[in-house]
């Protein structure tokens, strides 16, 4: 009886490692994600002409301002226009491209399939400057349709592999069935086909239109005086020095983007999809 006791006190008064240790790792990651956020938000609610956190006072007038601030709206619709644009170009090009990976087997499919994710792995830099050059060759530089080709080149892979794991994830035999239902091709990708990996269209088309509203180094080389991207107009209103109005603007944005991902989690189940 006497070990029994001491057993259990020593159960009892075991210093619960683990959980502290990721407690506090769990808390680390929140300050390092949250704590910028919080900068921005409080910046923007300041009276002071500069940006200051904790911030001086409270007023809106910096929301104000934002919206006086010209190129600020036909930025906003540009980068709206080219983000809705690259993620139907996306989808389509994406799921098709998936689907002829997954489904159909000839030579060269897995250099092909790493060949679609490739624009993943090189650089930003290097991508953006090659499409500079092929836009300038095509003519399509400083242009609403150039700035919705290049960003259909970043944001495809982005599509390309999250529809390739809902269409692996599918039992062929079920298009199987439907075929031989008499059911043409169109019918078995529409019925069968479609609803099984509408998951993966979902989360690729909110990645692709997160990727092409916050880009800026494609957006440098292909915007000019008469077209720019919201993502250009905030750098280039930072280079002549920081005041609220980048700090009220960035608001929004955060406050936009949390509405959006609220409204996807209560529709379609956003953290499943990701």
């Amino acid at each position: 009886m006497a070990s029994v006791a001491r057993q259990t006190s020593r159960r009892t008064f075991k210093f619960p490692f683990f959980q502290v240790f990721a407690g506090l790792g769990l808390l680390l990651i929140l300050v390092v994600l949250l704590a910028p956020q919080i900068v921005v938000i409080g910046a923007a609610f300041t009276e002071t002409r500069y940006m200051t956190f904790p911030p001086e006072g409270f007023t809106l007038d910096w929301f104000r301002r934002m919206f006086d601030y010209r190129p600020f709206m036909p930025a906003l619709e540009t980068s709206l226009k080219a983000a809705l644009g690259a993620t139907v170009l996306s989808l389509v090009l994406g799921t098709a491209a998936a689907l002829g990976i997954a489904r159909y087997k000839f030579p060269g499919r897995t250099f092909l399939s790493l060949f679609f994710l490739s624009p993943l792995v090189l650089p930003t830099i290097i991508i953006a400057f090659a499409i500079f050059e092929f836009m300038q060759a095509t003519r399509m530089t400083f242009s609403l349709r150039g700035i919705i080709f290049a960003h259909t080149v970043i944001c495809f892979p982005y599509v390309f592999r999250s529809v390739l794991v809902s269409v692996q994830a599918v039992d062929s035999s079920l298009e199987e069935a439907a075929a031989s239902l008499r059911a043409n091709p169109f019918q078995v990708f529409q019925k069968v086909t479609l609803p099984a990996i509408r998951p993966g269209l979902l989360a690729g088309a909110i990645f692709a239109f997160i990727i092409s509203f916050d880009d800026l180094i494609v957006a440098l080389f292909l915007t000019g005086p008469r077209i720019k991207t919201l993502p250009v107009i905030m750098y280039s209103y930072t280079t002549d020095g920081l005041d609220p109005v980048i700090a009220a603007i960035s608001t929004t944005l955060i406050v936009a983007a949390s509405i959006l991902v609220i409204v996807l989690e209560k529709t379609f189940g956003f953290s499943k999809l990701v």
